[in-house]
Formats: structure tokens, C-alpha cells, sequence
């Protein structure tokens, strides 16, 4: 699932570069280049130094992809309040994944709260630059690659369903044209990418299907344009880490040590070089450990949560591999 979302930010990088040689789109190619590249090494880098600090395991892929998303809603500029706005973003999005924790659990999406924390402070914000009507093509065919690939189709439509049936009740209540409001939504704004990258990431979203749908239509309405309270209107990274704090509050959950894990002389499932514990009922996981298997429907405890998965052969020597991205587990009162 991750070598398929780089795959797709570098894609989209790539065609936004093509795209503005050919003068499709009104940025400077090498602008896109520099700007990807800075907040790609300035946020492994930070990460890097971050997880020296706090004694944690670093994981280098989710760096590079938070970097590769900043630079798809960032301006690409190179002056130099421009270059600060992206080096403080990739700081910031590195630092709240150890700082604006809870339990060693990153609440915010790194991307999200990075330029709602930049708008606040230094008041440079994110455009998101991507939802352009010609990249819209691009990000449509990776999107829905992606989706698939991590069955969380669900969620995107239940959002998208969200906020245009929001778009259109408050642009008829505002007495505003509903078709140049959807209009838009679609073809001016970042939804799409929103909701395909960002929406579903699993460690900053629910883990059960009921919760994930509130979820998506919580972002979805807020996500919406003419939201707005008083003089203050919601922005897509502003509505992503008001649905985080809820994903949170819904299921929480725990990064695990290795040495937790190994007390309990249990397997490991290694997801993105995250670390979690799976605690398996009613069979216990020495009993059905071995090399070769083929396991049917268990049923987990997910913090409490009975969630079915389909387990099949372990892809590698850390332990099993699930058709479905594994991101929340028990976890065991012994740690």
C-alpha cells in the first residue's frame, strides 16, 4: 500500500512538472522540483533526529510520503519567507508525530496539522495546488488504485456524498448558484485528493466500519466550503484534524515496544516498520505459529472492539500478513 501512494505523489509531481512546461499549469516546474526535494529530505532528516530523541523506531517511509504530500498543497516558491514555510512545515509535521502524542500514538495527520500549525503561527497557508482541473485526471486514476487497494471505498464516496450534498443545501440557503458551487468543489478545490490520501490513512482514522463512515461525513461537512462559524471558515486541513481528534477519541490507539512484545513471546506484525501486537481468539498465537498455514476469519480484540480480519501466509520473517492494512490491536495489560 505505501510503495503504491509513493508511486502515485511521484506520479502526480512528475505530471504537475510536465504539465507547467507546457504551460498548463501556471508554476514553475523547477519550483515543484525544489520544493518536493526540500520537504522530502527536511522532514527524513527532522524525523531522523526526532526519533534519536524520544528512543523511538523510525519509520523513513512515512517521511518521505509526508513530504511528498506537503509539497502537493504547498506553494511551490523559492523566496525566502517561501523556503522557511516549507522547511517550519516539515518540521512541524515530523514533530507532531512524537510531541502531539498521546501514549506514543500520533493523533494528527503530520501533513494536516503542519499548515493548520503554520497558519496559526507565521500565517502562511496552504493552497492545495493539486486540486487544479487538469491534474484532476491524474488524481482520480491513482485515487481510486488506492482505494481499492486498502478497501476503504466506503469511506471516500460517504465523504465525497457529504460534502457535495453539504455544498449544495448551504449554497441554496446562502442563495447562491448550487451548480457554480458544485462546479467548484469538483474542479477548484482538493477533495478528491483529499479524501484518496489523506481521509483514509490508518493510523489517524477509526477502525471499524461504523466508525469510519461517521468519520468520513464528519470531514465530509465540514470539509464544505461555506462552513463557517462567525468570521471563521474551516479549511480541508482544518476539517481533517477536527476528524482526527475524533478518530481518536473513537479508537485510540498504542504504539508497542519490541521489548513488550518479546516479553510476552508473541509474533509481530510489522506494518510499515510499526510494530503492533495482535492478540488472536479463541486460539492463541503459539499454538498456530509455523512457517506454512492458512488460516480462515478470526476474530480479534481491537482495544475492545471485536473487528473480523482474513489472515493468510506470513510475507515475511516479522509475522503475518492480512488482506486488509492492519493499524490498531490489543493490547496486553502485561505491558
Amino acid at each position: 500500500m505505501y510503495r503504491l501512494l509513493l508511486y502515485y505523489l511521484l506520479g502526480l509531481l512528475a505530471v504537475a512538472i510536465g504539465l507547467s512546461i507546457v504551460g498548463d499549469l501556471h508554476y514553475n516546474p523547477l519550483y515543484i522540483a525544489i520544493s518536493a526535494a526540500t520537504l522530502v529530505l527536511a522532514g527524513w532528516i527532522i524525523n531522523k533526529v526526532f526519533g534519536y530523541i524520544f528512543y523511538a523506531p523510525i519509520n523513513p517511509e512515512s517521511s518521505i510520503l509526508t513530504g511528498l504530500i506537503l509539497a502537493l498543497i504547498i506553494p511551490p516558491t523559492l523566496t525566502g519567507f517561501g523556503f522557511l514555510f516549507l522547511l517550519a512545515a516539515a518540521g512541524l509535521a515530523m514533530a507532531s508525530k512524537y510531541i502531539l502524542a498521546i501514549r506514543d500514538k500520533h493523533i494528527f495527520n503530520p501533513a494536516a496539522i503542519a499548515v493548520v500549525l503554520t497558519a496559526l503561527g507565521p500565517r502562511q497557508n496552504a493552497s492545495w495546488w493539486v486540486g487544479t482541473a487538469v491534474l484532476l485526471p491524474f488524481v482520480l486514476a491513482g485515487g481510486v488504485l488506492i482505494i481499492r487497494k486498502t478497501r476503504r471505498e466506503h469511506m471516500v464516496i460517504s465523504f465525497l456524498v457529504a460534502t457535495t450534498l453539504t455544498t449544495a443545501i448551504l449554497s441554496s440557503i446562502g442563495h447562491t448558484s448550487v451548480i457554480s458551487g458544485l462546479h467548484n468543489m469538483i474542479l477548484s478545490s482538493a477533495i478528491f485528493f483529499l479524501g484518496f490520501v489523506m481521509l483514509t490513512e490508518p493510523y489517524t482514522s477509526p477502525t471499524t466500519h461504523g466508525k469510519q463512515l461517521f468519520y468520513a461525513v464528519l470531514v465530509g461537512v465540514l470539509v464544505a466550503p461555506q462552513v463557517h462559524w462567525h468570521s471563521f471558515y474551516t479549511t480541508p486541513e482544518i476539517a481533517l484534524v477536527i476528524g482526527n481528534i475524533f478518530a481518536y477519541l473513537v479508537s485510540p490507539k498504542t504504539k508497542l515496544s519490541r521489548s513488550c512484545a518479546k516479553s510476552l513471546r508473541l509474533p509481530l506484525i510489522q506494518s510499515s516498520s510499526l510494530l503492533y501486537l495482535i492478540k488472536i481468539l479463541p486460539t492463541s498465537l503459539d499454538n498456530i505459529w509455523s512457517g506454512h498455514f492458512h488460516m480462515s476469519t478470526q476474530t480479534l480484540e481491537v482495544l475492545g472492539v471485536t473487528s473480523r480480519w482474513h489472515l493468510r501466509r506470513p510475507r515475511n520473517s516479522y509475522g503475518l500478513a492480512s488482506n486488509s492494512m492492519i493499524t490498531a490491536v490489543a493490547i496486553s495489560r502485561q505491558c
